[in-house]
């Protein structure tokens, strides 16, 4: 902006001149303003200078580490300036680590302007010598990128068919566990009990350090790395809350009694488990088929002891 107004400036001046050629009797005036021309361009260049010696001791007197940011490019190129030699320049378009909706532009090295559209990248900014952040450089994400090949391969390919490159991303997703099973058979049957459709699979990615749970191209919610109990209950209790928004239970208040009570409540009351099995079953398949009632939420064994 500041170059841009100089020129400006640079381009007018001229004109105060051929004004006073034109016009003898006023002299003075245009050499006026033509002194407070020249005044002005001298303001902006220094301030042009100080802004560059600014953000060069910015950078220069930082020690602070980089902080990385994950990202991923959108857009990069290359061109020139013509300032009498052709003056070489490249630049990068990136997904913004602050907004992802929006995206920032950056001069690059000629490195990081080869690096291909959808590509992530790690965007490391340091604070500043004088807390002006500005970015150290751009820098594909090994790790990412090595998954998103090995997302392309064919199923079951073994590890030491992969590159050497992506080797040992391959070797860590051949030994990383999924989550729970016991979590993922959860999220199906609490999907299934509450809108009455057969249970289908859980989808379960790992994207960047957490677990992206999915099912039915529902988003189910978002596990650490290495989760806990506290974890799945978490996640289990929110998709308990939204499901019950969208599907809210429906139950019968008139009628005192359901279908089958009397044979299920004499199951219940057996002290071994093929009974109380057997009584759960048919709660399950009535309840499946649609014939819910209030009272099949409370049948349970009355002794702690017979659910073992």
């Amino acid at each position: 902006m500041v170059l841009a107004v100089l020129a400006l400036l640079l381009l007018i001046r001229p004109l105060f001149k051929s004004a006073s050629a034109d016009a003898p009797m006023s002299p003075t005036y245009a050499e006026d303003d033509r002194f407070a021309v020249d005044r002005l361009a001298g303001v902006l260049i220094r301030i042009f200078v100080y802004a560059g010696i600014l953000v060069y001791a910015n950078a220069k007197l930082d020690p602070s580490p980089p902080v990385d940011h994950p990202s991923e490019i959108l857009e990069a190129g290359s061109g020139g300036t013509d300032l009498g030699r052709l003056l070489p320049l490249s630049w990068v378009k990136l997904r913004s680590w602050e907004d992802p909706a929006r995206a920032e532009r950056l001069l690059s090295t000629e490195e990081e302007a080869t690096l291909s559209p959808g590509l992530p990248v790690v965007v490391r900014i340091r604070p500043g010598f004088f807390y002006i952040p500005w970015v150290y450089n751009v820098q594909l994400d090994d790790e990412q990128y090595s998954q998103v090949v090995l997302k392309r391969l064919p199923p079951g390919t073994s590890v030491l068919e992969v590159a050497p490159a992506h080797m040992r991303t391959a070797l860590a997703n051949a030994y990383r566990l999924a989550p729970d099973k016991r979590f993922r058979l959860a999220v199906a049957e609490i999907h299934g009990f509450l809108t009455g459709l057969p249970r289908d699979n859980v989808e379960t990615a790992l994207e960047g350090d957490r677990w992206k749970i999915r099912y039915r191209n529902l988003d189910v919610g978002s596990l650490p790395q290495y989760p806990d109990f506290s974890d799945f209950t978490v996640v289990l209790s929110q998709w308990v809350g939204y499901l019950d928004q969208e599907y809210p239970l429906e139950l019968p208040s008139s009628a005192s009694t359901y279908s089958g009570q009397p044979e299920i409540e004499a199951q219940q009351k057996r002290f071994l488990a093929p009974g109380q099995v057997s009584a759960l079953q048919k709660l399950d398949d009535s309840w499946t088929q649609g014939h819910r009632h209030p009272a099949m939420l409370q049948v349970g064994p009355d002794d702690p002891e017979r659910r073992c």
